[in-house]
């Protein structure tokens, strides 16, 4: 029995109940109601039905956050501790956007892995042999295809690791600033980014045929908090069901199951290869042909609507991210007028030379904040271009 390698996401602390907020915060929250997610558990069985669920919630909650986030960060550019919280939640999108290409490639890789399978049900269907040359050829398919995967696993567990990381920072930032950050931002972008690990975390979990897999589990949270939190918490109390350390992984149910199909194919297709008995083959095949061929069906289907769903997700990340970059531009504009009236009073109290130094520090300091954030943009456009050349369509009924 494979085992899983239990990780959590750390828990955003609950902020200061004593400070009051907007009831605008209250009715948001109702738009994103917990027994919507009452399906939503890890449990040992979970289909391709339940992870578009957990994408949907996502999605919805990036475009949730966008309105409450968006709304009240014009207002605040001139705080320091919302600053704070925002530069570490734009390191964090990054990672999000690296680990959704990441698991674009990987769904990529399974549909080549399901593409395989005709081969080897070709060169062992009928009643007429094949040659040894033809089985190989087949052995060699379906192996290569499960390489691919294990080989790209490694960058998706390095990818939700570092995500793990930053998720930590992020916190450690909030709990850094003594709760000081405005309240709709801190709501916004925590939830934006706890449901996007979840998501992303999951399918990673659920489509890996590595022997060890990586989720992501986030801790618990206080029973009893301010309503404004009341999205974040009953997230953490509704999807916190794991699998602990000692059980089984799970595993997408339709992928399981074709995934089980194609191993006994394969040690098939090795025994025949050496001359294994012909009513062991026919046998065999009339078992695996249609079960597998149903499966494959079902799996196919399924994989471009969880393509389709993190594509949207990647986009609403990188608008959000974008939004963001808007008001953090203009923040650092109004900042560099201020120093320059503020540069022209203590020109008159300090020495010219002293002041044009001072001066030009500064700006040093904000051009390099620019131009790293102007980069940033251009990878995830780059990034971005690449996910919409992808075609990326529900294959038509």
């Amino acid at each position: 029995m494979r085992k899983r390698v239990c990780s959590r996401v750390q828990s955003f602390p609950t902020p200061d109940s004593k400070v009051s907020y907007p009831s605008s915060l209250l009715t948001t929250s109702d738009e994103f109601s917990a027994p919507k997610l009452t399906n939503i558990r890890y449990v040992r069985e979970i289909s391709a039905y339940h992870l578009s669920m957990v994408l949907d919630e996502a999605i919805d909650a990036q475009k949730m956050c966008m309105t409450l986030t968006m709304g009240s960060i014009g207002s605040t550019t001139g705080r320091n501790s919302d600053w704070n919280f925002i530069n570490c939640y734009l390191d964090n999108t990054v990672l999000l956007l690296d680990a959704c290409n990441n698991m674009h490639h990987r769904l990529e890789n399974i549909q080549g892995f399901l593409r395989s399978i005709p081969i080897g049900l070709h060169c062992l269907e009928g009643e007429h042999q094949r040659s040894t040359t033809v089985l190989r050829r087949a052995a060699a398919a379906l192996e290569s295809s499960c390489l691919r995967d294990r080989q790209h696993s490694s960058k998706m567990e390095k990818s939700m690791s570092r995500i793990r990381t930053f998720v930590k920072k992020l916190s450690m930032t909030y709990q850094d600033t003594n709760g000081s950050i405005s309240p709709e931002i801190y709501r916004g972008l925590s939830v934006s980014l706890a449901m996007a690990v979840l998501a992303i975390g999951n399918l990673c979990s659920a489509t890996s045929f590595s022997a060890q897999r990586t989720g992501l589990q986030p801790q618990n949270m206080e029973a009893k908090v301010e309503m404004w939190t009341k999205l974040k918490n009953e997230l953490s109390k509704k999807i916190k069901m794991f699998p602990k350390k000692t059980e089984e992984i799970v595993l997408m149910e339709e992928l399981k199951v074709v995934d089980i199909a194609v191993q006994t194919l394969l040690k098939l297709t090795l025994a025949v290869q050496m001359g294994s008995g012909s009513v062991i083959r026919r046998t065999a095949v009339k078992v695996l042909l249609g079960e597998l061929q149903s499966r494959r069906e079902q799996l196919e289907k399924a994989l471009p609507q969880l393509e389709q769903k993190i594509g949207e997700l990647y986009r609403l990340i990188v608008a959000l991210r974008m939004r963001i970059f808007g008001y953090l531009s203009e923040a650092q504009m109004e900042d560099k007028v201020g120093l320059a009236k503020s540069c022209c009073w203590r020109e008159s109290q300090m020495g010219p030379n002293t002041a044009r130094l001072q001066v030009a520090r500064n700006w040093i300091i904000v051009q390099t904040n620019l131009t790293k954030r102007a980069c940033s943009l251009g990878q995830i456009g780059s990034s971005l271009r690449l996910i919409q050349s992808a075609a990326i369509k529900p294959k038509l009924l």
